[in-house]
């Protein structure tokens, strides 16, 4: 009976099997999916390139991230024109009807001209530890004197103490190396992507050798596309050195260095299969981990994985069966830690095509503009849809070849870190190149540690904003002169629009923030607020802070955002002139 009992204890007290963990975190992070649906967000501009005193003209779509359908879950969309230096010199609240909506900044001709950036934001994009938003960089030209429009830009030097916005690179040349899966293990061959840039030129075109620390060569690269390309390389305890010839120098750049023991991820995307092979060293201590596949935040697949030295462990995943765009393979231990994640793309299984018909190649002046547009699916049969539409001159446009659009955006751009430039070149061709090129942008542009400890359930999460079904004026009251925060204030607020005057009341909670819902309205209003404690008559001096100041940091600039490289008009400009 004793042995019996002692076994029952030892029974319960043992941890629960790997298999029974690692289900717990895949319903865990579905729930959480569920409860926190993400949205991303989108402008189409009216042209590609502007001047001092236009107009630029947007439509905005607000999507659900997972789904590419429009949102309920913001009505207000936050759009800012941002200038060089990164300081927003406007900013918009759009109205969101069903995801949905339009707006406009007008370019006052008092302004310096430059390279602007919009961004385009709801405030649940911004709740997450690793915030998204919309961004699109547009040339802003000064107006010419004489009768014909040149693209000018003036360049103007602004103090250090000025500067907000990060530079992409400062050094003469730069090349940063980004191991598959975020990190190199001793003795463990691994893909290693590089990317190769210069302060003067942006992307470079380069090549060079890899050594060992004694000097014996490894292995030879080079750049496939854009500055980026991916070699094979085993680690030793010692890092390598990779050495190259740049503008009649040699330079030296060392790898990161291997950890002495730990897995290797390496995912091979391609013939509609997603292979994924995990490798350890004899050092690394054995035990069961798990590969989640998910997109969007939500895991779609997983696969429990007990790896030994010498013996990787690999499986296979149709992509048919996974969701179109970026999708993120993270192989996780039982404490649910990311020790491994890579991040590759799966096409959709069925674009749309739009087809217009109708068009001529010149219109004279003022000319009406009939076009058909069809929308097919697929196999050309004709589908249901919304759409919005821009005309531009073709000669006093803007024209950048395999340039930024909705599917890239949404798909692709929004999921990844730093500008990516032509994003449409990846999609021209379905071809083992190409889908080496999208491969290799994916581990330089999508290198990160992702932390899935919060969809799991293993860390709280806490929003760092609040979804707005409607426009709210959010704040909080502090003691004029400690700055303390006042709990329990009534705030009296009195609102004057036209002939019409709006009144409500509201009480700060233990922290003195407090919430003001706003009807809707066009332009600004004036508003004048009062604080008194709560049971008191007279009205009480504090300070009111409105919260109006949430915008994510100002990104770097890439080389080719500041220094684009246009397409060639001279074919329409010789039509122009014989018509």
């Amino acid at each position: 009976l004793s042995v019996c009992g002692l076994l029952a204890i030892s029974a319960r007290g043992e941890n629960p099997p790997a298999k029974v963990i690692f289900e717990q975190y895949m319903n865990q992070a579905q729930t959480f999916a569920d409860n926190y649906p993400r949205e991303k967000a989108y402008l189409h501009f009216d042209n590609t390139s502007y001047y001092v005193g236009d107009t630029i003209w947007f439509k905005a779509y607000v999507t659900l991230a997972e789904k590419q359908v429009f949102s309920s879950i913001s009505r207000p969309l936050y759009v800012e024109l941002v200038d060089q230096a990164g300081h927003v010199t406007d900013k918009q609240i759009i109205k969101l009807s069903q995801g949905e909506g339009s707006g406009q900044f007008v370019l006052p001709q008092s302004m310096l001209s430059g390279y602007y950036e919009v961004r385009a934001y709801t405030r649940w994009m911004l709740a997450f530890s690793d915030p998204q938003y919309f961004s699109r960089t547009l040339p802003i030209y000064q107006l010419s004197h004489s009768d014909q429009l040149e693209r000018s830009i003036s360049t103007y030097e602004l103090s250090p103490s000025m500067e907000k916005r990060p530079e992409e690179t400062r050094e003469k040349l730069s090349l940063r190396f980004f191991p598959e899966g975020g990190q190199l293990v001793e003795g463990v061959t691994s893909q290693v992507a590089f990317k190769a840039e210069s302060k003067n030129e942006g992307n470079l075109q380069l090549s060079g050798t890899l050594y060992t620390k004694e000097g014996q060569e490894i292995t030879s690269f080079e750049t496939l596309h854009d500055g980026m390309g991916a070699f094979e390389y085993t680690p030793s305890a010692l890092p390598a050195i990779a050495k190259v010839n740049f503008q009649g120098k040699k330079y030296e750049f060392t790898l990161p260095k291997a950890l002495p023991n730990g897995y290797v991820l390496k995912v091979d995307n391609n013939a509609g299969a997603i292979s994924v092979t995990v490798s350890c060293n004899a050092a690394t201590p054995q035990d069961t981990l798990a590969v989640f596949i998910s997109h969007q935040g939500r895991p779609h697949a997983y696969q429990l994985i007990h790896c030994q030295a010498n013996e990787p462990q690999q499986f296979t995943v149709l992509s048919r069966k996974l969701p179109a765009g970026v999708l993120q393979i993270s192989l996780l231990n039982r404490a649910g830690n990311t020790l491994c994640d890579r991040f590759v793309f799966a096409s959709p299984r069925a674009p749309l095509q739009i087809s217009p018909k109708g068009l001529k190649e010149i219109y004279a002046p003022y000319a009406p503009i009939r076009c058909e547009l069809q929308l097919n699916n697929a196999i050309g049969e004709p589908m249901p849809g919304k759409l919005s539409v821009s005309i531009r001159d073709a000669v006093r446009s803007d024209y950048m070849e395999y340039d930024n659009n909705i599917f890239t955006d949404l798909l692709l751009t929004s999921d990844l870190k730093g500008y990516i430039h032509q994003p449409g070149y990846y999609f021209t061709e379905s071809s083992l190149r190409k889908q080496k090129e999208l491969d290799i942008l994916l581990m330089v542009h999508g290198w990160r540690k992702y932390d899935m400890t919060q969809q799991i359930g293993i860390s709280p999460f806490i929003p760092l904003q609040l979804p707005e079904s409607q426009l709210v004026l959010y704040g909080q009251v502090k003691s004029t002169i400690l700055k303390n925060k006042l709990k329990d204030i009534a705030l009296s607020v009195m609102v004057k629009r036209d002939a019409e005057i709006i009144t409500g009341q509201t009480v700060t909670d233990e922290n003195g923030h407090f919430s003001i819902p706003l009807e809707d309205f066009e332009g600004s209003m004036e508003a004048v607020i009062q604080t008194r404690k709560v049971g008191k008559e007279r009205n009480k001096d504090a300070s009111i802070l409105i919260d109006r100041h949430f915008s994510p940091a100002t990104r770097a600039y890439g080389y080719k955002e500041l220094h684009p490289e246009w397409g060639n008009i001279a074919h329409w400009q010789q039509e122009a002139e014989k018509f």
